[in-house]
This record gives C-alpha cells, sequence and structure tokens, in this order.
C-alpha cells in the first residue's frame, strides 16, 4: 500500500513535466487522488500526508478556474514548479414496504431529541448508555453543509474533478457489483452510483469546515472517532442490513433515506454472511425475493431520516438503509 502511494504521488508530479496543460494536469490530479484513497491515515507521517493534499489542492483549483471562462487564467506553471522540487448502478424499483407487516415501532416524537434543547446531550447520552436508536432533530442544520451542498452547484466547483470510488452494479452484496473510480463530476451527471462510506474529508480537508464533529461522541465511550463518512447517490441506492462494531451518528445533509434497524438479538434470523460479510444479513426486505425475505414477524423499528436531522444507532444494531430521493449524508463512528 505504501509503494502504490508513493508511486502514484511521483507519477502525478511526473504528469506535469516539462510544461503543464490542461490534459496532464486531470490526470496529476487523478493520480494524486489515487494516492489519497489508497493510504489508511495511521501509516503516514503528516509531511508525507500533506504533499499529495497540497498537490490536489492546487490542481483543483487551476483546472477550475481553466473550466471556467469567466476567470482569470491560471498560472500553471506555478503549480508544476512547487511540485517538482527535490525533496452505472442497477437500482430497480424500490420494495413495497406496505406488503411487510411486522412488529412495527416508529421512531416518532417520543423517540425523538431536538438538538438545540438545553438537555439534548445529557438525553443523548441516556440512548447512547441504553444503546437505543433516537433521531436527533435539527442536528445538522447549523452547518455549512447544510446551507452549501444541497446546492449541487457547490460541490461541482469544490471537488468536481476529484477522483472517487463509486459503487456501481447494485448493492455491495450483488454479483455484479464493483467500484469504478471517477471524477465527482462525471458521477454527479450521470445520476448513477454510489458514493458510499467514502473518507472524503481525509481525500479533501476543506470539506471538514463544512460539518461538525456531534458533541456526543466526545462525551460517550472513550471519546475517539474512527471515522467520519460521505454517502451521496440518487433514489434507490441501497445498503443492505448490516451491523457496524461502534455507534454510529448519521446526518442527513440532503435529501431523505429509509432506515429500518432490528436489535442485536435478532442476529440468527438474520442469517449474517461469512468471511468479509459476517457483518451483513444474507436476508433482504424485498418481497420479490421471497426466499431471503426478512421474518416478516421479526420486530424492529423504522424512520424516514429527513434533510437536517440524525440519526444515532448503536454499535451492534442490524440496519437497512435505502435513499427515497437524491441523498447527501455524513456519519460518524466512534468508540
Amino acid at each position: 500500500r505504501k509503494a502504490y502511494f508513493v508511486a502514484c504521488f511521483l507519477k502525478s508530479i511526473l504528469c506535469l513535466q516539462p510544461e503543464p496543460e490542461e490534459g496532464n494536469l486531470e490526470a496529476s490530479l487523478k493520480l494524486a487522488d489515487l494516492a489519497l484513497v489508497s493510504k489508511r491515515s495511521t501509516d503516514w507521517s503528516t509531511t508525507m500526508q500533506e504533499m499529495p493534499l497540497k498537490l490536489a489542492s492546487k490542481l483543483h483549483r487551476a483546472l477550475c478556474e481553466m473550466d471556467n471562462p469567466l476567470s482569470q487564467d491560471c498560472d500553471l506553471r506555478s503549480v508544476s514548479e512547487e511540485f517538482s522540487r527535490p525533496a452505472k448502478a442497477a437500482r430497480g424499483q424500490p420494495p413495497d414496504f406496505r406488503q411487510l407487516e411486522g412488529t412495527v415501532v416508529a421512531i416518532g416524537t417520543g423517540e425523538s431529541i431536538h438538538a438545540e434543547s438545553a438537555s439534548a446531550t445529557e438525553k443523548l447520552i441516556k440512548f447512547v448508555e441504553l444503546e437505543e436508536p433516537v433521531i436527533l432533530k435539527g442536528a445538522a442544520v447549523g452547518w455549512g453543509a447544510w446551507t452549501k451542498w444541497r446546492d449541487l452547484s457547490y460541490l461541482r466547483k469544490v471537488i468536481g474533478f476529484r477522483t472517487v470510488p463509486v459503487e456501481t452494479g447494485g448493492r455491495y452484496t450483488a454479483s455484479g457489483a464493483s467500484t469504478r473510480l471517477m471524477r465527482f463530476r462525471d458521477f454527479l451527471e450521470g445520476n448513477e452510483g454510489y458514493l458510499a462510506q467514502h473518507p472524503l474529508f481525509d481525500q479533501v480537508p476543506d470539506l471538514r469546515e463544512d460539518i461538525e464533529e456531534p458533541a456526543i461522541t466526545k462525551q460517550t465511550r472513550s471519546g475517539q472517532i474512527t471515522k467520519i463518512n460521505a454517502w451521496v447517490g440518487p433514489a434507490g441506492t441501497v445498503s443492505p442490513i448490516h451491523k457496524d462494531p461502534f455507534d454510529n451518528i448519521l446526518c442527513q445533509v440532503k435529501g431523505a433515506k429509509y432506515i429500518r434497524l432490528f436489535e442485536p438479538q435478532f442476529a440468527e434470523q438474520l442469517k449474517p454472511g461469512q468471511d468479509s460479510l459476517a457483518n451483513t444479513s444474507t436476508m433482504d426486505l424485498d418481497p420479490t425475493n421471497p426466499e431471503f425475505l426478512v421474518p416478516l414477524d421479526l420486530p424492529f423499528k423504522e424512520v424516514i431520516l429527513t434533510e437536517g436531522d440524525a440519526l444515532y444507532i448503536p454499535r451492534g444494531h442490524w440496519h437497512y438503509v435505502r435513499s427515497t430521493s437524491f441523498s447527501i449524508s455524513v456519519n460518524f463512528w466512534w468508540k
């Protein structure tokens, strides 16, 4: 992994020689992003991480200026000189959940907390201690992402030329599923595939300014965030029934998601997979696949998570997630 990281970064610099042009700027940016996507933050020194981050940021800014006919000409040579110094998804129709009659406990006003209330943190700590799901009303409303990301032109501007991994071919358990690397702007224009569980804020640190880490992640468990992920995709994108080893705050920035939760005690009925899929159920909610349909008498909770709200998903809780519209979410795992 380290060899790949170094090779991609060095090739990205070589792409800028001898004279930087639009074509090799894009090639250089893609290679820098491949280096960033491949790395694990714990594997690298701060200096090693900052070099491709700075290069990618400058290259993207230069490409945006070239892409905008109203902007002044950018100085491509300065980008080259600085870093040359030694040193489509198969979604189909969404399942008809009206056919699934189980013991429904809707997460409603009785199980929600208003993020702005004075007692919000105190109440949420109790839910974390009890490991009970709860909605946090308005948790993301004050974010910069709330005011900026819902206009997709902003994201096209700040990360449009960045290369990201996009799940295609349906949910990750599907036989034809694969991951394609593509520019973010091409992903948006294609309106298919799923940018899922991607550490976008490590790849583009400037975007961290648009989100806020929930206070609860510092006040419970060991207070350590393990990962922050971005999730972007059109209506119908699905994360099949699975569980995570960490507590989770899922924040909805744009659009809405249907979420169904099952308590850990129902693992046997959900029939987990094997090996790398041991955290994923082999069962489904799609009534057109009756052989693998979740038992109709299995108790669950469900919610439509809407813009500005967040959902606390306790560690070990099985959950199914489906976008009901174009959706942007950010989740925080902590332990």
